[in-house]
């Protein structure tokens, strides 16, 4: 039987790990990161992957600098290291610990979207398919051979969260396919052509600013990939509107002034022109106030018509 240490630390990672609980190995640790999510009494929270493992009755190892304990690491006589978006990046002495290596759930179809953030980055830029690829993990930034990967499509609708979710359900399934591959001792591991390779760098909350000369198009999928979080946002009267949701009204005009207000109605919404088309912001929120549908906003606060958003 396998004994294999998992390590990871949000939401996305929890999948996997009970996928694992559930497969035919033996889990001897789990790593996440230390937690810094407070409560509002000023708790510190668990990580998601913590929480569960302890429910579990797993041993639970948070490390600052995961490389500063290789002899903690190399007692445990792992088989196998998996990881999903545990957030270290790991030295070669901590890659050379487990018989067969670490093994990476990356949410992209590499070389494709290395990365911190692959998921947000390929709503982003429109794609229309993406995946799961399990890899063999080096030095360098996911940039490990491949083991195998898993296709999906991107739906229309998709946003940040729900492809993430997906893509968590999918990185369960194609870790224990793996792992049945490496324990048959019969794989082979793909290099990346690097040719094909791209980065893309982890989300910060001044990128979700959103910039109404773009194309409408390029807005849509911005705000449908920083949702749930960071927010996308504007600014009327100088104060924060926060947008988790728009539709595309239409793509084909040039817009002379851009974030102008066309129509600001409680029945039909809140329409803003772009540089190209314009957009609905179909569920917003107001500095102090909570999100809600545009229809519902504009009964109780207008936003004018002719109001400038910037």
């Amino acid at each position: 039987m396998l004994k294999v240490v998992y390590l990871g630390t949000p939401e996305f990672a929890v999948p996997p790990l009970l996928k694992l609980i559930d497969y035919k190995c033996k889990i001897i640790g789990v790593i996440s990161q230390p937690n810094r999510k407070k409560d509002r009494k000023g708790n510190l929270i668990d990580t998601p992957v913590k929480a569960v493992a302890q429910k579990f009755g797993i041993k639970v190892y948070q490390y600052e600098k995961i490389k500063n304990n290789c002899e903690d690491l190399r007692r445990l006589n792992a088989d196998i290291f998996i990881t999903c978006a545990y957030g270290q990046i790991l030295t070669q002495e901590v890659l050379n610990i487990p018989r067969y290596g670490v093994f990476n759930i990356h949410a992209s179809l590499l070389p494709k979207y290395r990365g911190a953030a692959p998921v947000q980055w390929a709503l982003i830029n429109g794609e229309k398919k993406t995946g799961i690829t399990i890899m063999k993990t080096d030095i360098g930034i996911d940039s490990g051979e491949i083991l195998l990967q898993k296709e999906i499509d991107i739906k229309d609708n998709d946003t940040g969260g729900t492809l993430l979710q997906r893509l968590s359900l999918l990185g369960a399934d194609a870790i224990i396919e793996a792992l049945d591959i490496i324990k048959s001792g019969e794989f082979s591991l793909q290099a990346q052509d690097e040719k094909n390779a791209s980065y893309f760098p982890l989300i910060k909350k001044s990128d979700a600013l959103i910039d109404f000369c773009d194309d409408c198009k390029n807005i849509y999928n911005k705000i449908r990939a920083f949702n749930p979080a960071p927010v996308c946002f504007t600014h009327y009267n100088g104060d924060l509107l926060k947008v988790y949701t728009a539709d595309i009204i239409e793509h084909s005009s040039i817009n002379k002034i851009v974030g102008l207000v066309t129509l600001s109605d409680s029945k039909k919404g809140l329409y803003v022109t772009c540089g190209r088309g314009t957009l609905r912001l179909r569920e917003i929120q107001l500095a102090g106030g909570k999100a809600m549908q545009d229809t519902e906003l504009l009964k109780g606060k207008a936003i004018p018509v002719n109001s400038i958003l910037k």
